[in-house]
């Protein structure tokens, strides 16, 4: 797959930092992965197609189809694999989005009421005061 990325980055005519921070992952994260330090994850290859739509996905995950991009033929024999690739890169998208927004809880409390009040001195005094109820 490393020789395929980087096919799509040679043919995008940019540079791999322009490439990584284009499809947005940070410059190291892209050189970790074509050094073969790390493989590329699910994000990362979405995150490639929803720059470069035209690759073809399978033939980028397993090398197959032979063509880099997609053709009429290789979409039509090819259309339940792209079908089974899409919803999970939505429900990946669905979670991710489900993830990144704040929740908030509300926790009710009874109102409080000062039980009493410390005044500290320079001088290492301090004193008490508490209401009268």
């Amino acid at each position: 797959m490393k020789d395929r990325i980087l096919e799509v980055i040679k043919s995008s005519e940019l540079g791999q930092s322009e490439f990584a921070n284009r499809i947005g992952i940070s410059p190291s994260a892209l050189h970790h992965i074509l050094n073969g330090r790390n493989k590329p994850s699910l994000d990362f290859v979405l995150k490639l197609h929803d720059c470069f739509p035209e690759i073809d996905l399978i033939w980028l995950l397993t090398g197959e189809n032979g063509e880099r991009k997609k053709t009429c033929a290789g979409q039509q024999e090819l259309s339940f694999q792209f079908d089974e690739v899409d919803k999970i890169a939505n429900n990946k998208r669905e979670v991710d989005k489900q993830s990144s927004e704040p929740i908030s809880i509300t926790i009710p409390t009874p109102p409080s009421q000062i039980e009493e009040i410390r005044v500290f001195f320079s001088d290492g005094r301090f004193e008490v005061f508490k209401p009268v109820r």
